[in-house]
């Protein structure tokens, strides 16, 4: 196609590019047609954050005027995420694709979601432009409706309803009085940023203290919240978001929510928004004016920071301890509501709002194999201390403790495995098991213990994860666990070969 392309349309440049981070500037682009990408991006098996990625970066792209035309076969999840994406500061109309009449089973409708880019920042119903059986299309259109329906209430009660929500321009023109004074119990809700100047659009909560009795510590300060179900709680609170005001001791509150489409670094993040949070500062000189920034996850009681580091293969590497809400029923053997316990967490650089790996503490551990007698394994439940008796430097990562419903459900599949691995081990053979990327090293440390006929190797391309791994996460290697830091396909591809084929492998 590009070399008959080449000869008849001599003008067409093509390129080889990553949709999801294209590289062209920002509001240069007049035009995306997208003819069923994004629908390949939201398969099931494909991380569904690409498909946001992808359309913050078409949204990036556009000119103010200029038009994202996806054509799409409309499956529930894919319009649920061109609606909320194109929700403010965009124009969209549906469209039916014409079809040849066809006899038979019926057929899956192709649609076109044609998106405007506005100069402002407003938000208006979808249209839908075309007549639509739902009897000649069956399910597929009758969900697309639904779908339609339910969004175009979710815009007029943005727009009309009780709880209304404003855009900064709103308040800078006085719809809620003067921004720029401080007005004691004010609560405004509020979506931040500009079509063609921020990356992302945010949901937020402004709110102006109450009086108190001593000097505010601060005159303004911005919570970024991680994680849209604590500020929709927030939202239908009357007393929680005051008292989040009274526990910053700050004038003004602003707080600002982030959930997975805004999949970025935090100081991207601030960096998108500093602008729009700024001229929100109470008084006369918003440039001078200091703002605090603090990034919060309301789950938690108590959180530090014990290592950040940077890798150029992994990029940011942060090690924390954390102290959670409510963990009571996650830690077994345990039913002290007044108990606390550390955990503590790892994190990667592009995906900081979730931990790649956690982990309990204890300061009685003793991570030690699990026995197995006549071919028979054990599953033994570790009694963690309470954290309160101990710092997290006294403590120790427990090996035995599984906390990711994941890496359970890998380490029972393992334990009926080994129930039919008896003839390997009856002849004193290990089985030889492969991890692909090491993280905290919870994943091979805990087959370590549970499962002992395994000879486990983990293949790992970055050497700083595997320092981090050892300094932080009690991580060790013995002759039944061997770390390679090496790439991964080419080394599955040579063990394979060279052990017949006979090998088994998983993902951390």
């Amino acid at each position: 196609m590009m070399k008959r392309n080449l000869r008849e349309r001599p003008g067409m440049r093509w390129r080889v590019m990553d949709m999801t981070d294209m590289q062209f500037a920002s509001g240069t682009v007049d035009a995306i047609i997208d003819k069923g990408g994004l629908d390949a991006l939201m398969e099931p098996n494909i991380d569904p954050r690409l498909g946001t990625i992808y359309l913050s970066e078409a949204k990036r792209l556009l000119k103010a005027g200029g038009k994202y035309i996806c054509l799409t076969l409309a499956e529930s999840h894919v319009v649920g995420l061109l609606f909320r994406k194109f929700r403010f500061g965009w124009k969209v109309n549906l469209y039916a694709v014409a079809q040849e009449p066809s006899s038979g089973t019926t057929k899956q409708r192709a649609f076109m979601l044609v998106a405007e880019k506005f100069i402002l920042t407003v938000i208006s119903q979808i249209s839908f432009m075309d007549e639509c059986s739902v009897e000649s299309h069956g399910n597929q259109v009758r969900e697309l409706f639904e779908a339609l329906d339910r969004e175009n209430t979710v815009r007029e009660e943005y727009s009309n309803g009780t709880d209304t929500w404003h855009s900064l321009n709103d308040l800078n023109q006085g719809v809620q009085g003067n921004i720029g004074v401080l007005e004691p119990g004010r609560a405004v809700n509020l979506f931040l940023g500009e079509t063609g100047v921020s990356r992302f659009f945010y949901s937020g909560l402004l709110l102006d203290a109450h009086p108190l009795p001593i000097p505010f510590s601060d005159q303004y300060h911005v919570i970024f919240l991680h994680s849209m179900q604590m500020f929709q709680n927030l939202l239908v609170s009357t007393t929680r978001p005051w008292r989040l005001v009274g526990g910053q001791n700050t004038a003004r509150l602003l707080i600002v929510v982030l959930d997975a489409n805004h999949n970025v670094l935090a100081n991207e993040i601030e960096n998108d928004i500093f602008r729009l949070i700024k001229q929100l500062t109470p008084g006369d000189d918003i440039e001078n004016a200091n703002v605090g920034v603090t990034h919060a996850d309301l789950r938690y009681k108590q959180k530090k920071t014990l290592y950040k580091g940077t890798s150029t293969l992994t990029g940011p590497i942060a090690v924390e301890d954390v102290i959670y809400f409510n963990t009571l029923g996650d830690i077994p053997n345990t039913y002290d509501k007044s108990k606390d316990f550390t955990f503590r967490r790892l994190r990667f650089g592009r995906t900081e709002v979730f931990a790649q790996s956690e982990a309990l503490l204890s300061t009685q551990v003793q991570n030690k194999k699990v026995q197995a007698k006549k071919g028979k394994l054990r599953m033994v439940e570790s009694q963690p201390s309470d954290s309160q008796e101990a710092s997290s430097g006294d403590m120790k990562v427990d090996h035995k403790y599984v906390r990711s419903g994941l890496t359970k459900g890998m380490i029972s599949g393992l334990l009926l495995f080994s129930i039919h691995s008896k003839r390997t081990t009856s002849a004193g053979r290990l089985v030889k098991t492969v991890i692909i990327g090491l993280g905290a090293g919870l994943l091979p440390m805990c087959m370590r213990n549970y499962v002992p006929t395994l000879k486990i190797e983990v293949v790992e391309s970055d050497p700083v994860v595997l320092n981090v791994a050892k300094e932080y996460f009690g991580f060790e290697e013995d002759d039944g666990l061997k770390v390679h830091i090496a790439d991964a396909m080419k080394f599955v591809k040579e063990r394979a070969n060279s052990d017949g084929g006979k090998i088994a492998t998983t993902t951390n």
